[in-house]
């Protein structure tokens, strides 16, 4: 009998369960300092990490390791079905950002396969960089950098225009996010 793999399952499973945004979220609005360093996307284009793909955004942001077989494709499938919701935002005035966790081993190249295996499209960028400038990032948005199998499962929802950001669950459904992202770009 095949087994489906673990990420896919609870993928189906996870709107299913019902989980309530509010309860997936991690810490309440806050102010950040976002360093500018430089990062590699996907297409193995250099960029300016605040400047080139957050300044003036909503984004959300994840943290993966391309050979990740738990949450990461879970995050991936989350950013996939979020994007088709934001297509009309997206890369204009909503970013989505993964940050690889392990960037010694996850080029653009794999970035770039990890993201096809998720449909990323313009609007959803995938980096990595120098291991200084990946820990950066990782220390203003308070991410702890771990093992492959026991990193947490983190999402940054911000609003570049008014520095308030958020922390949730990345096993927060898309509809959940695109909610997020949308009471941020648009509050009420």
């Amino acid at each position: 009998m095949n087994k489906l793999p673990f990420w896919l399952l609870l993928s189906v499973m996870l709107p299913r369960i019902g989980m309530a945004a509010s309860s997936l979220r991690l810490a309440t609005p806050t102010q950040l300092s976002v360093p500018d360093v430089a990062v590699v996307d996907q297409m193995n284009q250099p960029l300016h990490f605040y400047r080139d793909l957050l300044k003036g955004k909503v984004v959300a942001i994840s943290f993966i390791y391309a050979a990740c077989t738990t949450f990461c494709p879970l995050t991936g499938v989350v950013f996939s079905k979020a994007q088709q919701s934001l297509r009309g935002q997206l890369g204009k005035s909503v970013q989505l950002v993964s940050i690889s966790l392990d960037p010694a081993n996850d080029t653009p190249d794999q970035l770039a396969a990890w993201g096809k295996k998720f449909n990323a499209q313009a609007g959803w960028s995938l980096v990595t960089g120098h291991q200084e400038s990946i820990e950066q990032l990782l220390k203003a948005f308070n991410v702890a950098l771990t093992a492959k199998e026991d990193h947490p499962p983190v999402l940054v929802v911000g609003d570049t225009t008014t520095n308030q950001w958020v922390w949730i669950n990345s096993l927060v459904s898309a509809e959940q996010l695109v909610d997020l992202v949308n009471s941020l770009h648009h509050p009420k």
